[in-house]
């Protein structure tokens, strides 16, 4: 026997023993996937559906039948197409077709239609199924019910674009200065009140030169005040316009600090009260003219 023998008999045992180890961790990998794939079917979390080539379903689980409200029974031989909202029926071939040109995986948002008519909102993850042999043989999906997420996030939408109509309509432009990065924020109203061009540059200084120079140090005292005593900043002032023309404003704005005491940011609002100033002054100078007749 050659002395090399027992050192290629060394070898090949340490080749069989990290083989040996390197597929027993993989059972085990796939195994605790099992497991949790297993947990999440059993618990009723997420949906499952198996699709043969040509789409029909030979398989739901039962979260799957209630989220679609259909019995095992009328779910088998159905496409998978049959479920979907038909304003949604653009995303069941695009799906398709990703699968088809080799992804392994696609996770889309779309909504099925259930069968009593409403709208479900669901996320589909979908990955192709093959045989041994690597031949494709149909689809394997999990479906988690996101419509209470939907409905949550078409409220917000909703209540933002409540307050953007009743801002609009009171005549009210927001501000917001992020004291950290030194960014001023106005909303298109404030601009506008402000005689402000759309696309100008803001910062503290070009706030205060909109001010009437008489009211300029006044409203930058408040300011500051409001600033270290963590207090809300509340003032009347007239702003100039490029025209030379001058408007009342009235603002309000509150600061936001960190845990330390250190300002944020400082998040407000202005109104235009022009109107109301202008009828204060004419009413002044009636009554001024009556104390004088009367004098």
């Amino acid at each position: 026997m050659s002395t090399a023998d027992p050192f290629m008999r060394h070898v090949t045992e340490r080749v069989r023993r990290a083989k040996a180890l390197a597929e027993a961790q993989a059972a085990a990998a796939r195994f605790e996937i099992e497991q949790r794939l297993t947990a999440i079917i059993g618990q009723g979390i997420a949906g499952v559906m198996e699709t043969d080539l040509d789409g029909h379903l030979v398989y739901a689980n039962q979260r799957f039948g209630e989220m679609t409200g259909y019995a095992p029974d009328e779910l088998a031989g159905k496409r998978f197409g049959e479920l979907t909202a038909p304003e949604d029926a653009h995303i069941d071939r695009e799906v398709v077709e990703t699968l088809r040109r080799g992804e392994k995986a696609v996770v889309v948002e779309k909504r099925y239609m259930h069968k009593d008519g409403h709208f479900v909102w669901v996320l589909l993850s979908v990955a192709p199924l093959r045989d041994t042999a690597g031949r494709p043989e149909g689809t394997l999906a999990l479906v988690l019910d996101i419509t209470a997420r939907k409905r949550a996030e078409e409220l917000v939408r909703t209540s933002e674009e409540r307050l953007r109509l009743a801002i609009e309509n009171a005549r009210l432009g927001t501000w917001h200065w992020n004291v950290i990065a030194d960014e001023h924020v106005w909303s298109a109203r404030m601009r506008e009140m402000f005689g402000v061009a759309p696309d100008a540059r803001l910062d503290y200084d070009v706030w205060l030169s909109t001010l009437h120079p008489d009211d300029r140090d006044v409203t930058d005292r408040i300011m500051q005040q409001a600033i270290a005593e963590h207090s809300e900043y509340k003032a009347d002032y007239r702003v100039v316009w490029p025209d030379g023309s001058e408007h009342w404003i009235t603002t309000v704005g509150h600061g936001v600090y960190d845990a330390d005491g250190a300002m944020q940011r400082i998040e407000g609002g202005v109104i235009d009260i022009d109107d109301r100033k202008r009828a204060e002054e004419r009413l002044r100078r009636s009554e001024e003219g009556l104390r004088l007749a009367n004098a």
